[in-house]
C-alpha cells in the first residue's frame, strides 16, 4: 500500500499462515498478508487488514481514524477490526479476513488516488477556455 492514509506500520507479526501451523512470530510486509492468515496486535500497534479477533483478554482499539468515534473500544474474541484502527491496550490473535488492498485501508487509499488523479467536467471546460483566452489577453495588453 505504499504510503498509508494514517501511518500504519509497514511490517506485522504473523502467527500463522492461512490456518497453517503456528509460529512464534514472524515480520511480513503488510502487502503480502492473505485472508486467513493470524497476526499478533499488541498495544501500541495498527491493525493491519481487516479481520476478526480470534484470542484476546482485554483488548481496546482505538476507531477514531475510521469511525470518529474519540473514545476507544473495548473488543472481545469473534469482533471485526477495520485496518487503519490502533490498539491502545491488550494483546490479541487476529485472523484477516482481506488483503492489504482490499481492506477498509486500501480501499480508503485508492479511492483518494483515484479522486486525485481524475479531473471533472468543469475543470476541463475551465482549462480548455484558458487555453485560448489566456494568449487573448496577454496578446491586447
Amino acid at each position: 500500500l505504499g504510503k498509508s492514509l494514517v501511518g500504519t506500520s509497514s511490517h506485522a507479526t504473523l502467527l500463522s499462515t492461512g490456518g497453517g501451523p503456528r509460529s512464534s512470530g514472524t515480520p511480513i510486509r503488510i502487502e503480502e498478508l492473505r485472508p486467513k492468515d493470524v497476526v499478533l496486535l499488541k498495544s501500541g500497534s495498527t491493525v493491519p487488514t481487516d479481520g476478526r479477533i480470534l484470542k484476546a483478554d482485554t483488548f481496546t482499539v482505538n476507531e477514531s481514524s475510521v469511525t470518529g468515534e474519540a473514545l476507544p473500544v473495548d473488543k472481545s474474541v469473534g469482533e471485526r477490526l477495520l485496518s487503519g484502527t490502533v490498539v491502545v491496550a491488550g494483546v490479541a490473535e487476529m485472523e484477516c479476513s482481506a488483503s492489504a488492498a482490499e481492506s477498509f485501508q486500501g480501499k480508503l487509499q485508492a479511492a483518494v488516488e483515484d479522486a486525485r488523479s481524475s479531473r471533472s467536467e468543469m475543470e476541463e471546460l475551465v482549462n480548455r477556455f484558458a487555453e485560448i483566452y489566456t494568449p487573448i489577453v496577454v496578446l491586447l495588453s
